[in-house]
């Protein structure tokens, strides 16, 4: 860490007023000196207990199309514009008091805020600023779009941007570079404003949003240009978006001095970038607690809006505050939500639709009358044994039945349009799952598939950190539930592994070998898979259902990293070469990171092996529960109409390779005939002469798997 200057505060208290872009709320802004140390923090003074929320990315929720911060149940939205021109003028400490949950939108750029704060003095403190200088690179993609934080061979912070929205887009492409500076900043960057294409703006007004926003108020891109507005740089578009990168990055709570460049990036890879840096120089900021604030209001103030905000919503914001207040967040129908299967799972599937804001639990159903029984009455909900009577009860549907069932059920609800989230796999066979894909594309309704794993904290901080693995071990072990008997443990856990490294890869399954063994029933209850992919990966899955206890974990070696994730104790341990070099040395660096120097070396001469160490590192992210996130964004797509995580073509992926995995066990004989079944109890489907993948009757080729 370094120190180039001292922290920075206001002199003086300055107040401004706006319009919030989506609400049309009026809303009131008042920036107040803080004390070293503080940081940027918004103040919710329309809220009983005035709730706190820091500016940091501990307490992001929402990153589709702005960026929004939470405490509990209180939010503040599209923060960036005024993160940035805080950063942007150097003001280190600040509180913000807000009477809204929305930020006004002003022109879209961030100059009204400049303005207003530079009515004020900057006041230097007595503490030093937290600056730290990046050593190694780190990089962030997806989607076509990627953002990089790279080392600066000086003390500056520069950031880059490429913009290219299709060679027929009335945005040209464009790119820019920037030292961020006060001088820059206000200059080159406060002006730029938030730009939209044409039908993105009549989507909004479409919803009762932006009513009170013009053309002439913000960028609106028509098929020629500005619509009734003039840019005011050639470039106005990168401009914004690497002002939206400024106001992001702020939110890592230290200054920084690297180049970091982004390619189509917007909010999220620009906070998931920061939450990376903090994770690298800052790691206890993230710990810090933050206090959930639940204080009801008089009954004659409380009320829950739903933003409805398109396009990506997949967050939610709900506050506490009387109707007239947000006159343009309209109060929205609750989701009716049915539950098909309420065994093992669905129990869970009802418990939490039951209690998601939104969501109206409004019938179960099973063909045991007894578990529907059981279910109803502790929900207080309807229940039916045949979930055709669900039918005229719901806007969408869960299902959790056994997985023979899958099919059948899902083609029932999605042929009458309705949303259908399946617990995995989406079915047992691809043919089976292509269909149900097919289905929901035709009918145009949001198809989902129950993989929470991809929910799981711990996996979504792995694939964080984990760029172009090469090598990846899943191990998932337990002991025999006598649930999911109707299928084996390739289906039943494994495809869990499956889908994880699949979209972990990114890649195309190539080969396939595999053993499996039954013990105690008719299907597999023991396997082992070997998987080469496209790009040169390769990654053994071991799956188990007689094992003595419970074991997840997930080891990924990549060019110069080693991780292990332990989906049990919520944890990634994370390994990693550490060198330091002798200045007498000349050094190849072609095949080794070299990082900052955090311990004491001794000098090695070149004669001698070369100094390696390594550093050790433990991620812990924040308790999340997978399921609960799944059944949220289910309920999001379904409104938005918008692509869930894993879909029904992610789902097919999964099954289509879980099947080439069966397939090859299938080869394998025990007893010494071809004919012979493959363990004590499994009877095999069909026989491949050859264990050998170039010798196969009926060969698993790349081109067999879903693209």
């Amino acid at each position: 860490m370094t120190a180039s200057r001292l922290q920075r505060t206001i002199s003086d208290e300055i107040s401004m007023s706006g319009v919030a872009f989506l609400s049309g709320a009026d809303v009131h802004l008042t920036f107040r000196p803080a004390e070293p140390g503080t940081g940027i923090v918004f103040v919710r003074t329309d809220t009983l207990s005035k709730v706190r929320i820091a500016a940091h990315v501990r307490n992001v929720v929402h990153t589709d199309r702005r960026t929004a911060l939470a405490v509990g149940d209180v939010r503040v939205e599209m923060v960036e514009h005024v993160l940035a021109a805080l950063s942007g003028l150097g003001i280190d400490n600040c509180e913000i008091d807000i009477n809204a949950p929305e930020l006004p939108g002003c022109d879209g750029s961030s100059l009204a805020f400049v303005e207003c704060l530079q009515q004020v003095r900057l006041v230097d403190q007595s503490v030093a600023i937290q600056e730290y200088k990046l050593d190694e690179p780190l990089s962030i993609s997806g989607g076509g779009a990627s953002i990089a934080a790279l080392a600066s061979p000086s003390d500056s912070f520069v950031l880059s941007y490429h913009l290219h929205y299709g060679d027929h887009s009335p945005i040209i492409p464009q790119s820019r570079w920037l030292e961020i500076t006060e001088n820059t900043f206000a200059s080159e960057l406060a002006a730029a404003r938030t730009f939209l294409l044409k039908e993105e703006a009549e989507l909004l007004r479409s919803q009762g949003l932006g009513a009170r926003v013009h053309s002439t108020d913000l960028l609106i891109f028509g098929p020629h240009g500005p619509i009734q507005n003039q840019l005011r740089f050639p470039d106005e578009p990168v401009r914004h978006k690497i002002l939206d990168m400024v106001g992001d990055l702020k939110l890592m709570g230290f200054r920084l001095q690297a180049h970091v460049t982004a390619s189509r990036s917007g909010h999220r890879l620009n906070v998931a970038l920061a939450r990376r840096l903090v994770e690298r120089f800052d790691p206890e900021s993230l710990q810090t607690p933050t206090t959930s604030v639940n204080v009801p209001l008089p009954d004659h103030l409380s009320n829950t809006f739903d933003t409805g905000y398109p396009d990506n919503p997949p967050d939610r914001m709900t506050e506490n505050s009387t109707p007239t207040e947000y006159p343009t967040f309209h109060s929205k129908p609750a989701l009716r939500v049915g539950v098909v299967g309420v065994g093992h799972m669905g129990k869970h599937h009802a418990r939490i639709l039951n209690t998601l804001e939104g969501a109206k639990l409004t019938g179960i159903a099973d063909r045991s009358s007894e578990q529907v029984g059981e279910v109803s009455q502790q929900l207080n909900v309807n229940g039916y044994t045949d979930f055709r009577e669900l039918f005229p009860h719901v806007d969408a549907v869960t299902i959790a039945v056994p997985s023979q069932h899958h099919a059948t059920i899902a083609e029932e609800f999605l042929s009458r349009k309705i949303p259908v989230l399946i617990e995995k796999p989406i079915a047992t066979t691809a043919k089976e799952a292509d269909a149900i894909v097919s289905l929901a594309q035709t009918n145009q309704t949001v198809l989902q598939v129950g993989h929470c794993e991809r929910f799981n904290p711990t996996f979504v901080a792995l694939s964080e950190h984990v760029n172009a693995p090469k090598y990846i071990q899943a191990d998932r072990l337990g002991p025999f539930s006598n649930r999911s008997t109707d299928i084996g443990v390739i289906l039943d856990l494994m495809v869990h592994d499956l889908e994880l490294v699949l979209a972990l890869t990114q890649a195309s399954p190539i080969e396939v070998q595999g053993i499996g063994i039954s013990v105690f029933g008719k299907h597999e209850d023991i396997a082992t898979a070997r998987v080469t992919f496209d790009d040169g990966c390769v990654a053994t899955f071991n799956a188990s259902r007689a094992h003595l206890s419970a074991s997840r974990k997930m080891q990924v070696w990549t060019q110069n990293r080693y991780f292990q994730a332990d989906f049990v104790k919520h944890q990634i341990d994370l390994m990693r070469p550490q060198v330091k070099r002798d200045t007498e040395q000349k050094w190849s660096e072609s095949w080794i990171e070299t990082f900052p120097e955090e311990q004491h070396w001794k000098s090695v001469p070149v004669t001698e092996t070369w100094p390696v160490s390594f550093q050790n590192r433990r991620i812990r992210p924040a308790a999340k529960e997978p399921l609960r996130e799944e059944l949220q964004e289910f309920l999001d797509c379904v409104r938005s109409g918008s692509t869930p995580t894993v879909d029904g073509i992610q789902g097919c992926k999964a099954v289509s390779l879980a099947n080439k995995i069966l397939q090859v066990i299938q080869q394998h004989f025990w007893d010494g005939t071809l004919d012979g079944p493959v363990g004590p109890h499994l009877h095999r489907v069909h026989t491949i002469p050859s264990p050998h993948w170039d010798r196969v009757t009926a060969p698993v080729r790349s081109q067999d798997f879903p693209q």
